[in-house]
C-alpha cells in the first residue's frame, strides 16, 4: 500500500533469509525498509523519478523468528519526513506479525535529474 509520502509492504520471510541461529538476517531488515522507503519517495515524485540512497541507518530492536513452517510475515513501513529539491529524508520500521517493532531506520536519498 502506498499513500502520499507513505508506504507499507508485507513480506514473507523464508528460511533462506535467516542466519545460522534461525532468525531473520540483519541485511534483510535493511532490504525491506529501504524498499519501502523507495516507494514512499515514489508516491510523492511519481514512477519516473530517479534517486539513490546515500545513507541508511538501521537499529535492530528484536529478532524475527520464523514459525514451525519456517516462514514469518513482516511489515515494512516508511514515510517521507522532508522532501527538498535535491534530497529527501525518510524514516521507517519493520514490524513482526504481532505488530511489534523489530527494527527502526532512517535514510537520506539524493534526487537525481
Amino acid at each position: 500500500m502506498t499513500r502520499e509520502g507513505l508506504a507499507r509492504i508485507r513480506y514473507v520471510v523464508e528460511p533462506r533469509f535467516c542466519n545460522p541461529r534461525g532468525t531473520l538476517q540483519g541485511g534483510m531488515f535493511a532490504v525491506y525498509v529501504d524498499e519501502a522507503m523507495g516507494y514512499a519517495v515514489l508516491s510523492l515524485l511519481g514512477g519516473e523519478a530517479r534517486f539513490a540512497t546515500t545513507d541508511l541507518v538501521v537499529h535492530y530492536l528484536r529478532p524475527v523468528v520464523p514459525g514451525e513452517d519456517g516462514t514469518a510475515t513482516v511489515i515494512a513501513e516508511a514515510r517521507v519526513i522532508r522532501l527538498g529539491r535535491s534530497t529527501a529524508y525518510l524514516e521507517g520500521e519493520v514490524r513482526d506479525a504481532d505488530g511489534e517493532v523489530c527494527a527502526r531506520a532512517s535514510s537520506t536519498v539524493m534526487l537525481l535529474s
